[in-house]
This record gives structure tokens, sequence and C-alpha cells, in this order.
């Protein structure tokens, strides 16, 4: 908005830093993923992003990302325009700027996944590399055959393969 000819903001950049200076790498507890750009790939970005979804309550059959319903009950796809702002409970994108006014300070705005970026990291190797694979979804206790003979009921939740 302006003001007078003035432009006025109502929010404060996300951080803002002096050149040299390192930047908070969390914001409200959530790591800080930039989002690809001139300087950095989107490989770069999937890969990170991956990193800090590895424990999140997304998973994967085969290349298709998956969630469990608000039942817990079964998984379902995710869409490329739900896991756009659904990366938003686990990480804080943003886009680094230099103002052209100081040149001297960073900017870090926060910002929500593109649709382009989305289909990209849904489809990268390096973030499915990170995403916990799951073949079947039980609503029981089930016994499992470890691979070094013992067999063990299976705990409540994701169980990593031995």
């Amino acid at each position: 908005m302006s003001d007078g000819g003035k432009i006025v903001r109502f929010e404060a950049p996300l951080h803002v830093t002096a050149k040299g200076e390192t930047a908070a790498s969390t914001y409200h507890g959530l790591p800080m993923v930039e989002l690809p750009d001139d300087d950095r790939t989107g490989g770069d970005f999937a890969a990170e992003l991956g990193k800090h979804l590895a424990n999140a309550a997304i998973f994967r059959r085969g290349k298709i990302l998956m969630a469990l319903t608000d039942k817990r009950d079964r998984l379902e796809p995710i869409g490329d325009h739900e896991i756009r702002t659904l990366v938003e409970r686990y990480v804080c994108l943003f886009r680094a700027r230099v103002p052209k006014k100081t040149g001297e300070q960073l900017l870090k705005v926060r910002l929500t996944l593109g649709i382009d970026a989305a289909r990209m990291a849904m489809n990268s190797p390096q973030l499915l590399a990170e995403i916990r694979e799951v073949e079947h979804l039980h609503d029981i206790p089930l016994p499992v055959l470890r691979t070094n003979g013992h067999i063990e009921i299976l705990p409540e939740g994701y169980d990593r393969p031995m």
C-alpha cells in the first residue's frame, strides 16, 4: 500500500542480516529452508527439504507422496497444491533478497512454495530418497519376522526396516 507516494510496509521482514553476519536458522521453532532461485538449484532445495521432512507425517509409496487421513485409518496421495502449504507445518520457506536501497542487509522473506517448485520437489530423487517408504498400513499390531530371525509384534507408528 502507499501513503502519499511512499511505500508503507505493515509487516517487518522475516530476518534482517548485515553483510558477513549469520542469520538465525529457525523461525518460530521451524527450520528455515531457502527456496530455489538464481543461486540455489532445485536439487539442493529438494535435498534440504527432504531432510526436514524425513520424520514428518509424510510417507511415500514408490514415487507417490502420501499422508495419513485425519482418522489415521488410511494413506491418501498428496497433491501438488496440497504440498505447497503442508510443508509449512515442518519448515519455514524463504527467499533471500538484498534491497537495492541499502545493499547492506540481507532480507529473508517468507514465501509459500510455488506450484512449479512443488512439482519439482515432489518428483525429485533427492527428496524422495529422504521420505519414509510405506508398504502397508495396519490398524492392529502384527507379528513380523526380522532379518535376524526373531519374531516380534510391530510397535505403533512407523517401523523402520532393520
